[in-house]
């Protein structure tokens, strides 16, 4: 009931709009921290006691004052709730693979000693959501991706086709026992191997 009680908003702006949309009362992690972290003074501050869940997703700018004060609000606020977009440990970009969503999501949930409820990927809970909404049929549908735990896992919760792409996170070399045991449907070198495919 978010129109009634607040949420605590670990994520960038996209999602603050989406949430806001809905009704949500959202409070962004920045607007109830310092900027600067010093344990003595964080140790004796009042967390808003109307927060009643706590959203984690990416943040490019998340620090240990907002893991603090989320963490303070699971532990402080009774009943507060624990959600999370997805578990995605790490991102591509370049070269590299870069701390994700849950990265930051590993962070809040060890030092609260929560499990979050997870509604993105790879919960068959987004599946149902989203097909709800678009009318997707699971016969016509597939999951294209290049994360094996959350983008094939998700698509095997939902009970779709999947299509694994070499472009991101995972390499069919380095990774083939763990390809072999999720089983995509398909493998792509590259997304843009789709056009070709249509």
């Amino acid at each position: 009931n978010l129109d009634t009680h607040k949420a605590l908003i670990i994520g960038e702006s996209g999602m603050l709009t989406e949430l806001t949309e809905l009704g949500c009362h959202c409070v962004v992690a920045e607007t109830v921290c310092s900027g600067k972290y010093i344990e003595s003074e964080f140790a004796k501050r009042r967390v808003d006691p109307e927060i009643a869940v706590v959203v984690s997703a990416f943040d490019s700018s998340f620090d240990l004052e907002k893991c603090a004060y989320a963490v303070s609000c699971l532990r402080e606020n009774a009943g507060c709730q624990f959600v999370a977009t997805n578990p995605d440990a790490t991102y591509p970009h370049g070269d590299r693979l870069l701390p994700g969503a849950g990265a930051i999501l590993a962070c809040i949930a060890t030092a609260a000693e929560r499990t979050p409820v997870v509604v993105g990927k790879p919960m068959a809970l987004f599946w149902e959501i989203i097909s709800h909404a678009k009318n997707f049929v699971p016969a016509r549908s597939c999951m294209i991706g290049d994360r094996l735990d959350t983008d094939i896992m998700f698509a095997q919760a939902a009970g779709i086709h999947s299509m694994l792409a070499y472009t991101g996170v995972t390499h069919p070399e380095l990774h083939r026992d763990e390809i072999v045991q999720t089983n995509p449907t398909y493998s792509i070198d590259s997304v843009g191997c789709i056009v070709s495919l249509l």
